[in-house]
């Protein structure tokens, strides 16, 4: 990774935390995204750039491996750099370090492409930022490669009515806000993972309660954490429109839970963004990952939603 240049230097506000004590999985995405602006910037493609031009940078897809919690007050120092560079796209890889520790907290890999503005068209990256780019190629190490959920390819999504049928659960619903969209007005990418991060609560909740699994005793103790995240987006709403997330159980092991979101322009029912996560239940005062024993597993097992592999997009 010796290519890698600075992307974002800050720290993990108290208020970026959550109810589980350590900084939330939308604010990963949050300072990727200004890191992403900070390498454009080192390609050549500056705000003035970007500006005369009439052109913007999309994310179309982001991979996360959440490796170790950053707590409240931790400083972030993330670094970055180019996998691929081509016309069409780019992919870009960012690791998040805690300042004075030797190990990686995080790594967000997000598939971007270049359009214009107004119509949304795609447009080409230019020749000089291609050939920039050689100077900060990089790959992904073995050690935070994904590892439960593929960088690329298609996985399951929809739209509300492809929800609704195959009974996943609403889990967050409302209306797009001033602080969670860019300046033309459209849902930044770390506003559907806030979106998301806010009803797996509501979720988890809801599944101990409909397999009795759920005491007052568990609940002041336990917590949860997600361990790998992918999400691609369809399509930017923008700021007064509806949006719900639809969740559903993919999958149950002794270890973690997949679940798939898919977020849905509440009017209209169009697909916006689908997701899908690797999360694990947590002891929150041990700070340790708790294992499911066989009969919970079997417990959780008929609420697994059946029909997610008719609905792969890519």
């Amino acid at each position: 990774m010796s290519n890698l240049i600075p992307s974002y230097r800050g720290c993990a506000n108290e208020w970026e935390c959550d109810e589980m004590a350590h900084m939330n999985v939308r604010y990963y995405i949050k300072k990727a995204e200004e890191g992403l602006g900070v390498i454009a910037a080192f390609l050549g493609m500056t705000p003035d750039y970007l500006r005369h031009h009439g052109l913007e940078l999309f994310i179309e897809d982001v991979h996360v491996r959440y490796l170790r919690e950053m707590r409240g007050g931790a400083d972030i120092l993330v670094e970055g750099g180019v996998l691929e560079a081509g016309k069409d796209h780019m992919r870009v890889f960012q690791s998040f370090c805690e300042g004075g520790k030797d190990h990686t907290s995080a790594v967000v890999t997000v598939l971007v492409r270049m359009r214009h503005s107004d119509s949304m068209h795609d447009r080409p990256f230019p020749g000089f930022a291609l050939t920039k780019s050689e100077e900060i190629a990089c790959t992904i190490p073995q050690s935070v490669q994904p590892r439960s959920i593929p960088l690329e390819g298609p996985f399951p999504g929809g739209d509300k009515a492809a929800a609704e049928a195959l009974g996943m659960r609403l889990i967050t619903l409302g209306q797009i806000n001033s602080d969670e969209v860019d300046a033309q007005g459209r849902l930044r990418p770390y506003g559907y993972m806030g979106r998301v991060s806010d009803g797996i609560g509501l979720l988890m909740k809801e599944l101990r309660r409909d397999t009795n699994l759920q005491t007052e005793e568990n609940e002041s103790r336990l917590g949860g954490a997600a361990l790998e995240y992918r999400l691609r987006y369809y399509k930017q709403p923008q700021i007064g429109d509806t949006i719900a997330i639809y969740a559903g159980l993919a999958q149950v092991t002794e270890r973690f839970v997949l679940v798939n979101h898919w977020a849905v322009d509440y009017a209209t029912g169009e697909a916006l963004c689908s997701s899908q996560a690797i999360a694990v239940s947590i002891d929150l005062v041990a700070r340790k990952a708790l294992a499911r024993s066989p009969e919970q597993v079997a417990a959780m097992l008929p609420l697994v939603v059946q029909g997610f592999d008719a609905h792969l997009l890519g």
